[in-house]
């Protein structure tokens, strides 16, 4: 923020330069005639100002401002990508956590099985492949509960440093993965689209480069420099007292502001051209964003709906047919491992689908959805 600040601190410094006026200048001279019967002496004294008769300081400073809005905008541009970032590392947080409890009912499965298996082997009703069997799936699951642990540690230091919090552990993240509103209809977004930061910013750049070529052009019109003062002259006789009137202007002759007016219609010309580059960029971004959010956003609502809202029965019934001796371990095993892939894949879906509308709401100009 204070790289930022520090831009905008620049282009106020600008402005506040094109728009002062030159100091004046007081000029005091004196002649002095010694060795002469009339021994006379000169004192001469006035005060010159410049004035711009052109126009041109104001055409600067109406290009200084329009910098200074740019580099606000470009601010604004900069706090927006930060707050997607924030948001993106703020739902890494909340996925990893609720993997993590995807993994830790996994485990509690594997370890309430097992241990019904390990006193049904002592009984004789089990065998000792089942046993084994289920205590790898149970250190697999244990494995996956470490490992999701991890990966949770380290996106809560991710957003804590960028928060600047000091306790990354207690850094806790609550609400849903899947975006719980639809975006606003891409005809929409494509209208509002002109007006995003970044995109405002090289349009006023634009603009300022064209009052400062605008200013450059009137090179025809220089600047007047007047001038007003007393003489008085002092003699034998007396002294005398008169009104001195200075008036010059500069002939452009070979300064006709040539290096002005050819650098303001280059940055004109590249400002232009790389807005209209951004500008169709950020219209197939958006417009790719938009298919793409929407498209995944009902692919996880709908893998979650058939997909893993049935588990808890499918897994009821795998474990009452193994129990009665319909089924073997290894059906079992399947159902658990299945729900956990169909929770874990679910996730991923709606991770998915709310990194896609972060990035769209960036590439919209919008903070937050």
């Amino acid at each position: 923020v204070e790289f930022q600040s520090g831009r905008i601190g620049v282009a106020q410094a600008d402005a506040v330069e094109a728009g002062l006026w030159p100091n004046p200048t007081v000029s005091y001279a004196r002649e002095q005639v010694n060795g002469d019967p009339a021994e006379t002496g000169e004192d001469f004294a006035w005060l010159t100002q410049r004035f711009d008769l052109s126009g041109r300081r104001g055409l600067r400073h109406q290009a200084a401002e329009l910098r200074i809005g740019a580099a606000k905008n470009q601010l604004d541009a900069w706090l927006l990508d930060l707050t997607g970032e924030t948001r993106r590392r703020f739902y890494q947080v909340l996925l990893h956590q609720q993997r993590l409890g995807a993994a830790e009912r996994w485990t509690t499965r594997m370890r309430s099985i097992t241990e019904i298996v390990a006193r049904r082997k002592a009984a004789g009703d089990a065998s000792a492949y089942d046993h084994e069997r289920l205590k790898l799936e149970l250190a697999t699951a244990r494995a996956q509960t470490r490992t999701a642990q991890a990966e949770l540690e380290r996106s809560r230091r991710a957003l804590s440093a960028l928060l600047g919090e000091q306790a990354p552990a207690a850094v806790v993240a609550s609400g849903t993965l899947l975006p719980a509103t639809a975006p606003l209809p891409l005809g929409e977004l494509l209208e509002l689209l002109p007006e995003r930061a970044d995109l405002r910013a090289l349009e006023q750049q634009v603009q300022a480069a064209e009052r400062e070529g605008t200013a450059a052009g009137r090179w025809w019109a220089p600047q007047v420099n007047l001038g007003g003062g007393v003489k008085t002259v002092k003699s034998q006789t007396g002294r005398s007292t008169g009104f001195l009137v200075n008036f010059s202007v500069p002939l452009p002759v070979f300064d006709r502001n040539q290096d002005e007016a050819g650098r303001a219609s280059s940055e004109a010309r590249i400002s232009r051209a790389t807005r209209r580059l951004e500008l169709s960029d950020a219209e197939g971004t958006l417009q790719g964003l938009w298919m793409e959010a929407t498209t995944v956003a009902e692919a996880a609502r709908e893998f979650r709906r058939d997909a893993v809202a049935p588990s808890g029965s499918l897994l009821r019934t795998a474990r009452k047919a193994y129990e009665s001796g319909e089924t073997a371990i290894l059906q079992l095993l399947d159902a658990y491992r299945s729900a956990f892939n169909a929770e874990t894949r679910a996730l991923d879906l709606e991770w998915r689908a709310r990194q896609t509308r972060i990035l769209l709401d960036r590439a919209a100009g919008q903070g937050k959805s």
